[in-house]
């Protein structure tokens, strides 16, 4: 998707995994993004034994959650229709693929922002929110606040015959750091 935006940047994309589809086509954004916020949360629990007055510590689950705040602005005549189409495709990610006879599934989003972040994860929360200061045309706004959190998976889709040796920023080794 084209924008009037000044070029430079980084890419801003997601891709729909659908099950038993697969890669699905590319949902494009130019946004001015106001915050990301990463974070690693493990967990640990705590557990008693006999003879023991200190309780031992096992590690059981690990999340990563990316939450994004940005702003879809359009600057060109018709951009604000693309960017509108381009929301309402994000937002579908949000909704369950029923099957016949089998239930239902999620889908599984590939994201990339710059060289920042790459995998794959879920859509767990995303919400649109119109600037009052916001011009509109042809019954649609200008500018769009959209939030929206990404419970990371990893760089593949999560595989239990295929586990995953490496953490989501490297090779799975640890590095000096700095001097």
């Amino acid at each position: 998707m084209a924008s009037s935006i000044p070029a430079g940047g980084a890419d801003f994309i997601f891709i729909p995994i659908v099950p038993q589809k697969g890669q699905d086509a590319k949902i494009n954004f130019r946004a001015l993004i106001n915050s990301l916020n990463d974070s690693f949360s493990p967990q640990w629990g705590e557990h008693m034994d006999m003879g023991r007055a200190d309780p031992k510590f096992m590690y059981n689950q690990f999340s990563r959650t990316i939450s994004m705040d940005f702003k879809i602005i359009s600057v060109n005549h018709g951009e604000h229709k693309r960017h509108m189409q381009a929301m309402n495709s994000l937002a579908s990610l949000t909704y369950p693929i029923y099957k016949p006879n089998q239930g239902f599934n999620g889908i599984y989003v590939k994201f990339l922002l710059g060289e920042y972040i790459k995998g794959i994860g879920l859509i767990s929360s995303l919400s649109f929110a119109v600037d009052n200061d916001s011009p509109w045309i042809d019954g649609l706004p200008l500018y769009i606040n959209c939030s929206m959190d990404i419970r990371y998976i990893g760089d593949k889709k999560p595989d239990y015959r295929k586990p995953q040796n490496s953490g989501p920023f490297g090779d799975g080794k640890y590095g000096p750091g700095f001097k």
